[in-house]
């Protein structure tokens, strides 16, 4: 098993309940991981919970949405460099 040493900033508050939750023999990196299987087997939850035609639909409303913020990002951007060349 290769390790790798990382920093993480995270708050007191939030190391507080991690120090809470975590097993007294169990290091950090094995509660990072028990909590990111959980949480992937809980999205594993909803596989197949829609319908093709539904996920569909919302797969082309999202793209549809998408697009809408593109736009109103660039018309934002354009309003700003204007000012910024003024």
């Amino acid at each position: 098993m290769i390790f790798v040493v990382k920093t993480l900033t995270i708050k007191d508050t939030v190391y507080e309940e991690l120090v809470n939750i975590k097993g007294k023999e169990e290091s950090f990196s094995d509660l990072f991981e028990r909590l990111a299987k959980k949480e992937k087997a809980g999205i594993m939850e909803f596989s197949g919970f829609l319908s093709k035609e539904t996920a569909e639909k919302m797969k082309k409303g999202l793209a549809k949405r998408k697009k809408e913020d593109i736009k109103q990002e660039d018309k934002k951007r354009k309003r700003l460099e204007k000012l910024w060349l003024s």
